[in-house]
């Protein structure tokens, strides 16, 4: 069960875009910046990848807000919250409908997600 109904925010964006404007009563938010690439070289420290600390990151923040609803959203709303989505819904999480429609996961951030469950064992699914 969901504690109050309260809702948590993973948000990424592309390193020079304008951070979106993160309105309402979120319980908490993790704002990342990182590329939209499925390439793990790094051609460029202007264009960064997902690091191995911002999935950390991410994982961290989902197993502590695992009674709350998280949402995730990113520049095109796709591939990297797409990741986060597909993570979570191969875990027992509800996803939404619409979450699974539009949805084409970075595989970087998927498997980085899913090397980090399996490093650490968390026994945190949804019932």
């Amino acid at each position: 069960m969901f504690a109050n109904n309260v809702a948590c925010l993973i948000s990424i964006t592309d390193p020079y875009s304008v951070p979106p404007e993160i309105n309402g009563k979120w319980a908490d938010v993790l704002c990342l910046t990182f590329w939209d690439t499925a390439s793990n070289t790094e051609p460029n420290p202007a264009f960064p990848i997902v690091t191995q600390e911002q999935l950390k990151e991410i994982y961290d923040f989902i197993v502590a807000h695992k009674d709350h609803h998280i949402y995730a959203h990113c520049e095109a709303g796709i591939s990297r919250s797409g990741a986060i989505v597909e993570f979570l819904d191969r875990r027992g999480w509800v996803v939404d409908v619409h979450a699974r429609a539009f949805r084409n996961p970075n595989i970087l951030v998927l498997n980085g997600l899913s090397r980090l469950d399996s490093k650490y064992s968390t026994k945190w699914l949804k019932s």
